[in-house]
């Protein structure tokens, strides 16, 4: 198990700033010795994970069915589709559906509304800051202690601000699971707020969350107590397909006049 960990490992190497590279730099950036790297890149690649170029490897096609495989029938996605488009066409704000992935908060889908947003960008495979953005922070709220301990320490030293502590942030945490929701304005791009709830898995673990993101004076219109309402009604329904294990046929699901 530990020696298949290690060579699937190897594929977060690759990245927007090395889509490629040879076995010499993965060998350095492993320090695992070079037969055990062309092993581990010889069966990747034969499995389709990884392929050759001149001058070195990158993520194979195999990815790419992978991927589509997910867009279209990954349980999440199908059982929001339908309350996502419903949410961005009566709103006009840009819904983001985002899941829990280790220690990492990553966007599946994102629904562009009508009040388009400039320099704003969380579409699919966009990590997520933990510690800005109202999608994590929500996320975090409801891990388990130690999870959320183990996650601020390994991952606040990399933020930009030393002065939030674990104190300061365990107390934003209870505030967020006591409101259920979590918001943030500003704190990512300048003049968009975001709303996020969170969704559960049948074990009433945490799986992920359901944002509205718009711009700050629109959100203002709207009021936060309804937008709240709304995303964490969203929410509660798409977790309740998730434990049944079937889609909401009714149509439209969301009526907006409940939280006016």
């Amino acid at each position: 198990m530990n020696s298949l960990k290690r060579m699937l490992d190897l594929l977060h190497l690759f990245t927007p700033e090395n889509t490629v590279l040879d076995v010499e730099t993965i060998c350095t950036l492993t320090n695992h010795p070079q037969t055990t790297t062309y092993r581990y890149i010889r069966e990747l690649a034969a499995a389709g994970f990884l392929q050759r170029l001149p001058n070195g490897y990158t993520l194979g096609p195999r990815i790419i069915e992978l991927d589509r495989q997910m867009r279209n029938h990954d349980p999440i996605l199908v059982y929001s589709k339908q309350i996502i488009n419903e949410l961005a066409e009566q709103t006009g704000l840009t819904i983001l559906l985002s899941q829990l992935f280790g220690d990492r908060v990553i966007s599946i889908h994102q629904e562009i509304g009508k009040e388009k947003l400039d320099q704003v960008d969380f579409s699919r495979g966009k990590h997520m800051p933990l510690f800005q953005s109202a999608t994590a922070r929500v996320i975090l709220a409801y891990l388990l202690p130690r999870q959320l301990k183990k996650v601020f320490e390994e991952s606040h030293p990399n933020t930009e601000d030393p002065s939030y502590t674990w104190k300061s942030f365990s107390k934003d945490v209870l505030a967020i699971k006591k409101n259920g929701y979590s918001i943030s304005e500003g704190s990512i791009t300048p003049n968009t707020t975001g709303i996020a709830a969170p969704i559960f898995n049948e074990k009433k673990r945490i799986l992920g969350s359901l944002t509205l993101i718009g711009p700050a004076n629109l959100f203002k219109v709207f009021n936060e107590t309804y937008l709240a309402n709304l995303v964490m009604h969203a929410a509660d329904l798409i977790t309740q397909q998730i434990v049944q294990g079937e889609p909401i046929t009714q149509k439209p699901i969301l009526d907006l006049n409940t939280f006016q």
